[in-house]
């Protein structure tokens, strides 16, 4: 048998490879392609663009198995150093911003949901043997050898996507073409992943100490706020809303297509707050398409990475200017972008072009 086979026997084996755990991963992500990726685009990227800054950090585990898991995260992006920790402790997660604040919120539990897949991403990646599984099931796997990582003995593996794949983008990125992992020969962890794009490596994450057998003690899991703070509930990411209600909580004009006497036609979602200071995004969808798809999003803000990312061009309305970027791709988005009285209008459509324009042209003023 072959080390990959040896590995993948191993990690099917039935039962747990570990109780208690403590290790650290450092990552590194370089500006991704532009012109790359797994998923129909969403507007036309400029010529040999590259999207993201590149940035660097680490994050340290510890985990008692099955439910409980803290995350510290270090983040080096442009000379600054941000810090956050994440605690999932069965039915509670708490979360600490870099600026102290620290917040809580219920672990959303489902019938068809396991335990393990409320634990933070960051730490599923590496070392649940559930989403090592969804991986495996959407990528064709090729032993290339073996290497040894924080002092353990790995497969290195080759792993190329299948058509149709269901791999997230949170789990694994969507700009990439091809992956390397490294999997622990005798606990079935990934010790290394790394994520290319047309040969190119954007991405790398890789195990650099591994206890598999720590003595983590309990209070790891327990969050207490700064003294003089006290525990905020969590934003949801995103909660559904009524129309009045999203006017009175928004405070920047809500545009809608035909204006409110087509807004029962919509849902309307708003999103959690990148910061206190910001204010919430609206999220429109229609209730019903006919097969087509758009998403409007509503804001106070411009997307300055989004229009620097893409090719647009103009076009004259009684709005204003309005920006499109069209992929002229098979299953493409087109991107359409403007700004009227205070509010910007993001939409993500696969309408037809003239269909798209001529929606556009019809947002009125709600509130």
């Amino acid at each position: 048998m072959t080390v990959l086979g040896d590995y993948l026997t191993n990690f099917y084996r039935p039962g747990d490879k570990f109780e208690r755990l403590n290790a650290v991963v450092h990552w590194q992500q370089n500006a991704t392609p532009g012109n790359t990726g797994r998923r129909p685009p969403a507007g036309r990227r400029k010529v040999n663009s590259r999207s993201g800054d590149e940035q660097q950090g680490s994050y340290e585990f510890w985990a008692a198995m099955p439910d409980r898991v803290r995350v510290e995260s270090l983040q080096q992006k442009g000379g600054r150093e941000i810090r956050t920790l994440t605690v999932s402790a069965g039915e509670t997660a708490w979360k600490q911003h870099a600026d102290g604040r620290l917040e809580s919120s219920e672990v959303r539990t489902h019938a068809s949901l396991s335990v393990r897949e409320s634990l933070p991403t960051e730490f599923r990646r590496h070392f649940d043997e559930q989403l090592l599984r969804r991986f495996f099931a959407s990528l064709t796997l090729e032993g290339m050898g073996e290497y040894e990582i924080a002092g353990r003995q790995c497969v290195v593996i080759r792993a190329i996507p299948v058509a149709n794949d269901r791999l997230w983008p949170h789990w694994l990125p969507s700009e990439a073409d091809e992956f390397e992992f490294a999997g622990d020969l005798e606990r079935g962890s990934l010790l290394r992943i790394v994520a290319k794009a047309d040969g190119v490596e954007f991405q790398r994450q890789e195990v650099t100490s591994v206890d598999y057998d720590a003595d983590v003690e309990d209070e790891h899991f327990e969050c207490k706020p700064p003294e003089g703070q006290a525990v905020e509930p969590a934003d949801p990411v995103t909660r559904i809303v009524d129309l009045e209600e999203a006017i009175s909580r928004l405070p920047y004009p809500i545009l809608l297509p035909g204006g409110r006497e087509h807004a029962d036609r919509y849902q309307f979602h708003l999103q959690r707050r990148n910061s206190p200071d910001d204010n919430e995004t609206l999220m429109v969808c229609p209730s019903n398409l006919n097969g087509r798809t758009h998403r409007i999003f509503l804001s106070d803000k411009s997307d300055s990475k989004l229009e620097e990312d893409l090719e647009w061009e103009t076009i004259e309305s009684e709005l204003g200017p309005i920006r499109l970027s069209d992929p002229e791709v098979e299953g493409g988005q087109k991107v359409l972008l403007f700004a009227h009285e205070g509010a910007t209008v993001v939409l993500f459509s696969d309408e037809p072009r003239d269909q798209l324009v001529e929606l556009a042209k019809s947002f009125e003023r709600v509130n």
